[in-house]
């Protein structure tokens, strides 16, 4: 690719690609796409997307990541869009992420992670379904102070009734939380206090069914008394 210093979009989907190895993008400068979706990478050589400087989308998707160091990625100021869905990832370092100050999107959803990394300020929209995480154990890490996110993805999980007051702090401005599938019998009212400007849930909780008399037990409804109007709520 030495030649196509002119290059915008690059897609290399669905190929045998187990690596990204240094130097695979020399002197793209116009380069702002790339599509390595559906490979086998296991391996992307540190920092080697920081040469491109227009670079705004990156999809990642269905490939067999297992971890993520802060030095994988390095800064990209430019990224607007990072797709690692469908990968193996059990461990994503915590400030991987912070150095994206334009990132908008974030899917890292179906993979095996516990925890939840630190945010960057830019994010606006966090897809973390599909997941193993069974609490937000450090919610003033992962969600710094001054943040712009507007959408959270929590979706088939193993969260339970872990979700306590401030677990949801410093998220003034998230406008939609999807919380599905994740086990919970008791709504986490005192957590969903903190989001001041929260106008979409979707909460979907579990039936319990007594043992010795079948009686189905719905721990959580939904009507225009217990539940606003602009939350979406089922049992």
């Amino acid at each position: 690719m030495h030649n196509m210093t002119g290059m915008k979009v690059l897609n290399v989907s669905y190929n045998e690609l187990t690596t990204v190895p240094k130097n695979s993008f020399p002197k793209l400068y116009e380069l702002h796409t790339i599509d390595l979706s559906y490979n086998k990478i296991k391996t992307i050589y540190n920092g080697v997307f920081q040469v491109l400087f227009s670079l705004r989308f990156l999809d990642l998707s269905h490939n067999s990541l297992k971890s993520i160091s802060s030095s994988m990625f390095g800064a990209l100021p430019t990224l607007l869009m990072l797709d690692l869905s469908y990968n193996n990832l059990s461990d994503v370092s915590s400030s991987t992420f912070t150095r994206f100050s334009s990132i908008r999107d974030l899917n890292v959803s179906h993979n095996h992670l516990t925890k939840i990394f630190q945010i960057p300020p830019s994010l606006s929209n966090l897809k973390l379904a599909n997941n193993s995480l069974e609490s937000i154990s450090d919610p003033s890490r992962s969600w710094p102070s001054m943040n712009s996110l507007l959408s959270l993805d929590l979706d088939y999980n193993k969260i339970g009734d872990s979700l306590g007051r401030g677990s949801f702090s410093g998220l003034l401005t998230m406008q939609r939380l999807k919380l599905n599938y994740n086990n919970i019998t008791i709504a986490p009212w005192a957590a969903l206090s903190d989001l001041s400007s929260l106008q979409y849930l979707e909460l979907q909780v579990i039936k319990i069914i007594y043992p010795y008399t079948n009686d189905l037990y719905v721990p959580i409804t939904c009507s225009q008394t217990d539940c606003s109007k602009k939350f979406k709520c089922w049992s």
